[in-house]
């Protein structure tokens, strides 16, 4: 075997390496979910992890089927999935339809901004998620006792809120910046 050839070999290996511990990340917890579903609660809450149920059980899904409102939550759960897919559906059709067949202004800058938002990892928007967070959770304290709030408790929290903001924005831009070069 020549050495170019067993240096492609090599180095497909090594992809095929990668590519099954990918895999391997991203199917465990799916394994996890599905095998603790099967185990007794002494095996979930043990110290030692328990890979596949020993003695496996069904009383969970009796406990979650007999809970009141289950199936309600599931049905409104099934409206609630099925009207954003379809409004989702019929929205993105008249976007490709309007990108496809007409010239507007804009247009280009609008397909970049598209395509840019897509290329953003999620990750770099939880920052921003947990900043609206933490700013809602002020205000929501600020709304619960009104009879104890004074002017300074809530210039703080507007304070507070502002500043998890920008450092949510500032960490925002920072990682984008990363990603860039």
């Amino acid at each position: 075997m020549s050495r170019p050839r067993r240096a492609r070999r090599a180095r497909q290996a090594g992809w095929n390496a990668v590519g099954v511990a990918v895999f391997v990340v991203m199917v465990f917890p799916v394994f996890w979910m599905i095998s603790t579903a099967f185990k007794t609660d002494e095996q979930i809450i043990g110290v030692n992890p328990t890979w596949f149920p020993l003695h496996p059980t069904l009383a969970h899904f009796r406990a979650a089927f007999d809970k009141p409102f289950f199936w309600v939550d599931v049905k409104n759960s099934l409206i609630v999935v099925l009207v954003t897919v379809a409004i989702s559906i019929v929205l993105a059709f008249l976007a490709a339809v309007a990108l496809a067949r007409y010239d507007f202004g804009g247009r280009k800058l609008f397909v970049v901004l598209v395509i840019g938002i897509q290329m953003l990892p999620q990750a770099g928007l939880i920052s921003a998620q947990n900043a609206l967070s933490a700013a809602q959770a002020k205000l929501d304290q600020l709304q619960a006792g009104p009879t104890n709030v004074d002017a300074t408790t809530a210039q703080n929290a507007v304070m507070d809120a502002t500043s998890a903001l920008r450092a949510a924005a500032a960490d925002q831009s920072s990682s984008s910046n990363y990603s860039r070069s």
